[in-house]
C-alpha cells in the first residue's frame, strides 16, 4: 500500500510524528513500505493491489515519494538440487563452512533411513552422515568447527558431536526448568563470548549455555520464539512467526535493543541472517520471498517469489549467511539450497 506525492525523488519521505511505525505490504511492487504518519482510518482502504480493512483502528502510516522499489542487490549464483533424494529429504535447514567446503544440512524426513542430518560439499558428495546417531527430529544445528550442536526438538535436547561425526554428549530434557526445554527449535553460536543460544517455543524463552553444555541464564517472555542469529558486534535477532516481529536484544538479552514487524509485512517469517554490512535477511515460507532490512528494521528489498526456477522459492525456511557475505537458502519444498551473492 502506497501513497504517493508528485515528486522526481525515489527516496521515501519520512514525517516525523509520534505513534508506532507499521510496514503495509505492496503486492504489486513486491515490497514492503513503510508508513509514520498517525491517521485513523475505518471501512476498505484500496490503494494499487494491496488493501486493509480496518474499523476504527490507529495506524501509523508512511508517505513514499515513489512507487519505484530499491533494486534487489543480491545475484543467484548456483544451486545445489537435491531432487535424487525426493522421496525423503525435507531440507529444512542449513549451516555452511565455506573455508571447508562443507555444508550441514538438516533433513528430519530421512531420520528413519539415518539421513537425519548429513554433511556435503559444494558438489553434493557426502563427507559425513551422522548413521549412527538417534534424531527423532532434528531442526537445527551450529558449529564451531570442532564441535557440531544439533537441536532435536522431539527430544528436547541438543547433541553434540566432534567434526568427525562421534557422539560426545547431549544436553537438555523435557520441562520447564533452567536447564530444560520444551520444543526447542533454533540455535547459534556466540564466538566471542563461547555461548550458545537456544530458542525454546514451549517455554517462551532464549536459554544460554556455554560451549560444554553448562546452563548459564535465559531470557525471554517472548510468543513461541523460534529462529535466532547472531551478528559480528554479538546482538540476538529472535523470529516469532506468530506475532510475525523480528526482536533484536543485546549479547544479555537484558535489553530489547529494538524490534520491527507485524502481520501486514510479514506472512509467516521462518529463517533470519545478517551481513557483515548488518543488513537484515528474513526469508516468508508463505510469501516465499527474502526480504531485506537495514539495521534500524527500515525496509530495503524483497527479493523471489513462488516458483522453481532460479531466485524462486518454494517454503523456504532456513538461510546462512558465510562470512564473505555470500547467501545460502534452504528452498525447503524445491529440495535445494540456492546460493547468491551480495551485490556491493
Amino acid at each position: 500500500m502506497c501513497i504517493h506525492e508528485k515528486n522526481e525523488s525515489r527516496r521515501p519521505r519520512r514525517i516525523n510524528l509520534r505513534g508506532r511505525d507499521k510496514f503495509l505490504r505492496d503486492k504489486s511492487l513486491n515490497l514492503a513500505q513503510k508508513f509514520n504518519l498517525k491517521v485513523r482510518i475505518s471501512g476498505l482502504i484500496f490503494f494499487g493491489l494491496t488493501y486493509i480493512f480496518a474499523q476504527g483502528l490507529v495506524l501509523s502510516l508512511f508517505v513514499a515519494d515513489s512507487p519505484t522499489k530499491e533494486t534487489a542487490k543480491i545475484k543467484h549464483l548456483k544451486t545445489i538440487d537435491f531432487n535424487s533424494h525426493r522421496r525423503y529429504f525435507q531440507l529444512l535447514n542449513l549451516t555452511v563452512l565455506e573455508k571447508e567446503k562443507k555444508m550441514f544440512v538438516i533433513n528430519p524426513a530421512g531420520v528413519k533411513y539415518r539421513w537425519g542430518v548429513v554433511v556435503y560439499d559444494f558438489y553434493l558428495r557426502e563427507i559425513l552422515r551422522f548413521g549412527k546417531a538417534k534424531f527423532k527430529r532434528p531442526v537445527d544445528l551450529a558449529t564451531d568447527g570442532e564441535k557440531i550442536y544439533i537441536v532435536d526438538t522431539q527430544e528436547n535436547c541438543v547433541k553434540v558431536f566432534n567434526s568427525g561425526g562421534k557422539f560426545l554428549f547431549r544436553f537438555g530434557k523435557n520441562g520447564s526448568g533452567k536447564d530444560e526445554f520444551n520444543q526447542p527449535q533454533s540455535i547459534v553460536i556466540n564466538p566471542r563470548r563461547k555461548w550458545l543460544y537456544v530458542t525454546d517455543l514451549g517455554n517462551a524463552k532464549v536459554k544460554v549455555f556455554d560451549y560444554e553444555g553448562n546452563y548459564l541464564f535465559d531470557f525471554g517472555k517472548l510468543n513461541r520464539p523460534q529462529s535466532i542469529t547472531v551478528d559480528k558486534e554479538g546482538k540476538l535477532y529472535v523470529v516469532e512467526p506468530l506475532s510475525c516481529e523480528i526482536k533484536i536484544f543485546d549479547p544479555s538479552g537484558t535489553r530489547l535493543v529494538r524490534k520491527f514487524g507485524d502481520d501486514l509485512l510479514f506472512a509467516r517469517p521462518s529463517g533470519i541472517a545478517v551481513d557483515s554490512q548488518l543488513n537484515i535477511y528474513v526469508l516468508d515460507t508463505v510469501l516465499n520471498t527474502v526480504q531485506v532490512f537495514d539495521q534500524r528494521g527500515f525496509p530495503l528489498y524483497a527479493y523471489g517469489k513462488k516458483g522453481s526456477q532460479d531466485g524462486e522459492f518454494n517454503s523456504p525456511n532456513g538461510i546462512y549467511i558465510d562470512e564473505n557475505d555470500k547467501i545460502y537458502i534452504a528452498d525447503t519444498n524445491n529440495q535445494r539450497v540456492q546460493i547468491f551473492e551480495i551485490i556491493k
